[in-house]
């Protein structure tokens, strides 16, 4: 153990800023390696000669020895990851490199025309070409070692092509520095990597068509000298990559920051259709747009992020489907404001009520109120698109928003309502949803999850895209309607409360200790955290979730214990070991954070919960195959094997009364925090009546990574249906799909077909890495060799969920990276010591043995 350790701090000469981070990797080594600790481990030693009971000790020197093997795994991509970086270094700078070679492109163009005394500078120009790209192409193949795996290992690989601080520094001290910790962001791309078709608008932003590799892309173009822009296009890139989840926003691809002519160009998805290209000929096609546009809605709200500036000019289309553009004004957890006075945001003709008065008053709207504009934005987005004369219709709106009207409108009477109802022909089935969205008083106007949840949607899964659209394939908000009603009829009566505050601690656990600790109703009163309005500050908050960790003594010394696996709220066997009132505080903080999620319309992602988790907390069985699979492989050999994947300190029994121990254990912790869920309400019957269904509708976001994603990105080979059919079995299930991709692709979809499939001699079990954990028993189908056929990096493509941070090991994450970033690419580094029990399902091999395969 001090050779490892030894071993570990000489590799941060290498990387000087991974210091701080080995110093906390192997702090259980460090303190296991003081004098006073070995020689406790000698007394224990010398009690067990006597035949003294030493198995607590006993299973922390074993718990050791695993940290101890795993680091050996880990110096061997440490020393991978030393010799990538002292190889490229060895080659030159990346970045003056491309720059050198755009300048040479240049030269031999401008040379390629034989002029007189040209020639030897052409030819000079050319071969000097030919050997920057022959050592670019070295880079490139150095740099195509980076693994996914050996990525996630060491960060510090993902920036060896940055460029210099000097760019950090830049953008740090124009406030953006944020924009470096967002996967988006390439260093190694410049402009002039892309060809320009043509120039769309030159507005707030430079718009322009892009195209590179057959591809074609949408860029906005914005002057980082301007604080104006700056902040248009931190917001943009901000809220775009922060929904990078979602389909109803257009795709980021590349952020690319050109220091030299103080730009920075956000790249993203091309779209050609607009809202006025829909078909709007009858009452369904209407139907399919109003629900796309709530979904849309919906999918900002529930990440913190408000519109704004919701109109038919910001909506375009991709396969009849709604997506949002343009996030320059909208509003997510950073936001400034974008004008002196805060207050003049989106366009007059289509504004709220509540935001003209604003306006006048010179006033600010709260995070709910900018909420509720968003809805009414949308109800006359749909009015919009179904105008004969959209030029008319603006013009009557704009007159009408503007008249007294709405002062003389009442709940009972809404003259407004009716008015702007009447300037086109609105089929009878949507009058009632479009006059809830279009209420004059935000108090009395729908929420999107009211919305969503109206009869007019409830049409069966094969009528709407159950591949695509979010809330086509259970109904989601429709199962629980009634509970919609209640709860939104309960926000309302907040608007003009005065709210508590909670105070957030920098410790996610002590947090939610905090939050535990409100003796107020939360359904009853609204609350802010730490000042923010909650549904502005719980999308952070969810993101740390799974990071809780409760302090427990070990060898004398106190160490803080992660309670969930890695992305997920699922316990992780040393949770099941804990005193409960070590973990009540914090387990009951975490049924007050999904009292108010439910409140807000706050969603956790796909991955974080199952729906066996989401069985255990209404009180169903405890699922263990789906929930802890290596323990629930464990408890079907034997009694030694389980009690090394889930210890219990000073149980006595045979298999079967530890697997039901195992169990008891799970559904008590689960039991907390449903206690926490229904504590302190009114509320408290109607939410524990609700089902795993309906809390899975109204607490998480579906899935976008679909099974026929997945499978397209895989080559088979001929004679391999079993397999695939095998595979397809498997990734029915989310939490195994996320994994898979996970693991394999390392997070990001490749190009469809570009991953080649080879069967395992006889169609029979991969034998699993050395020191890997046991492969859960749905894996024992005939199994396959999934490798890459070439080792060019490959292009981003839409990112699916994962379950590490926001971009972790979420953590490729997506998720909220606003303000936190930082913390959660540094916690990426972290292992979790304490326990390796519960190891993915899909194992990869060491990156240094097999850095381009996966299996």
């Amino acid at each position: 153990m001090a050779r490892v350790l030894k071993a570990a701090d000489n590799e941060v000469v290498v990387f000087p800023t991974l210091a701080p981070e080995q110093q906390a990797r192997y702090a259980m080594l460090r303190a296991f390696l003081q004098p006073a600790v070995r020689q406790t481990w000698q007394r224990v030693l010398s009690r067990n000669e006597l035949g003294d009971n030493t198995n607590a000790e006993e299973r922390a020197i074993r718990e050791l020895a695993g940290l101890a093997a795993e680091a050996e795994d880990h110096l061997a991509g440490f020393a991978e990851a030393d010799a990538i970086t002292a190889q490229l270094r060895s080659l030159g700078d990346y970045q003056h490199l491309k720059s050198s070679i755009a300048e040479l492109e240049e030269t031999v163009e401008f040379y390629s025309r034989p002029r007189k005394n040209d020639a030897a500078i052409f030819k000079e120009a050319k071969e000097d070409l030919e050997k920057a790209n022959a050592t670019l192409a070295e880079m490139n193949a150095v740099l195509a070692r980076r693994t996914p795996q050996l990525a996630r290992l060491c960060p510090e690989l993902r920036t060896i092509t940055a460029p210099s601080a000097s760019l950090f520094t830049a953008l740090r001290e124009m406030g953006l520095a944020h924009l470096m910790d967002l996967p988006e962001m390439c260093a190694d791309l410049s402009l002039s990597d892309f060809t320009v078709e043509s120039t769309v608008s030159e507005n707030r932003a430079l718009c322009q068509i892009l195209t590179r590799d057959g591809q074609t892309y949408f860029a906005k173009t914005f002057r980082l000298d301007s604080t104006h822009e700056r902040k248009l296009c931190d917001r943009e890139a901000g809220i775009l990559s922060r929904m990078a989840h979602s389909p109803t926003v257009p795709k980021l691809h590349f952020i690319l920051v050109d220091r030299a002519e103080q730009t920075c160009t956000i790249i993203m998805e091309r779209l050609e259709s607009h809202l006025r290209d829909a078909p709007a000929d009858s009452p369904d096609s209407l139907r399919r747009l109003l629900h796309g546009l709530l979904t849309a809605i919906h999918d900002l709200h529930s990440a913190g992020v408000c519109h704004r500036d919701l109109k038919p000019e910001n909506v375009m289309l991709r396969e009849s489907h709604p997506v949002l553009v343009d996030f320059e004004t909208a509003s997510n957890m950073d936001a400034v404001n974008m004008t002196a006075t805060g207050v003049n945001i989106g366009t007059l003709a289509f504004s709220a009520p509540e935001e003209i008065a604003a306006r006048k008053a010179r006033k600010k709207l709260k995070h709910r109120e900018q909420q509720a504009a968003d809805v009414y934005h949308a109800g006359l987005t749909m009015l919009g698109a179904m105008a004969p004369d959209y030029f008319d219709f603006c013009q009557r709106l704009l007159n009408l928003i503007t008249s007294d009207l709405a002062s003389a409108s009442t709940d009972n009477d809404d003259s407004l309502c009716i008015a702007l109802l009447d300037t086109v022909t609105v089929p009878d089935a949507l009058c009632d949803v479009l006059s809830g969205m279009l209420a004059t008083h935000p108090e009395a106007r729908w929420s999107v999850r009211l919305a969503l949840a109206d009869g007019l949607f409830t049409a069966a899964a094969n009528e709407l895209d159950p591949e695509f659209d979010l809330n086509a394939a259970n109904n989601r908000f429709a199962n629980a309607h009634a509970f919609v009603d209640d709860i939104d009829r309960a926000r309302l009566q907040m608007f003009n409360e005065d709210p508590i505050d909670i105070a957030l601690a920098d410790d996610i656990s002590a947090s939610l200790a905090s939050i535990d600790a409100c003796e107020e109703d939360l359904f009853a009163i609204p609350a802010t955290l730490s000042g923010d309005d909650s549904a502005k500050a719980l999308p952070d908050l969810v993101v740390e979730l799974p990071r809780v960790a409760v302090r427990q003594a070990v060898g004398g010394m106190e160490f803080p214990v992660p309670i969930f696996r890695e992305g997920m709220l699922v316990f992780t066997p040393d949770a099941l070991d804990m005193p409960l009132d070590d973990l009540r505080p914090v387990l009951l903080g975490l049924g007050r954070v999904l009292q108010l999620m439910l409140l807000d319309g706050i969603t956790l992602s796909a991955d974080m919960v199952s729906d066996a988790w989401l069985v255990a907390l209404t009180g169903g069985r405890v699922d263990l195959g789906a929930l802890m699979p290596i323990v629930h492989q464990a408890l079907k050999t034997t009694l030694e094997d389980a009690t090394t994947a889930c210890p219990h300190e000073g149980f006595a029994g045979d298999l079967k009364a530890y697997g039901d121990e195992v169990r008891r254990r799970f559904r008590e912790r689960m039991q907390i925090v449903c206690n926490g869920m229904t504590a302190k309400t009114r509320f408290s019957t109607k939410v524990l009546a609700l089902t795993a269904a309906q809390l899975r509708a109204l607490l998480v976001r579906p899935n976008p990574l679909t099974i026929n994603a997945v499978l397209d990105s895989l080559r088979f080979p001929d004679g391999s249906q079993g397999v695939q059919d095998a595979v397809r079995a498997v990734l029915e299930d989310d939490e195994m799909r996320r994994r898979f991709a996970f693991h394999v692709f390392g997070g990001q979809l490749p190009q469809l077909g570009s991953v080649g499939v080879t069967l395992h001699s006889h169609h029979t079990a991969c034998t699993p890495a050395a020191r890997a954990a046991p492969t859960s028993q749905v894996w024992r189908t005939p199994a396959r060799c999934v490798k890459r056929c070439s080792t060019r990096p490959l292009p981003q493509q839409a990112r699916p969920p994962t379950s590490t941070s926001s971009r972790g090991a979420n953590n490729h994450i997506r998720a909220p990276r606003s303000g936190r970033s930082s913390s959660r690419t540094k916690s990426c580094r972290r292992a979790n010591w304490s326990r390796l029990a519960e190891a993915p399902l899909w194992t990869s091999p060491s990156s240094a043995a097999a850095p381009h395969a996966a299996s």
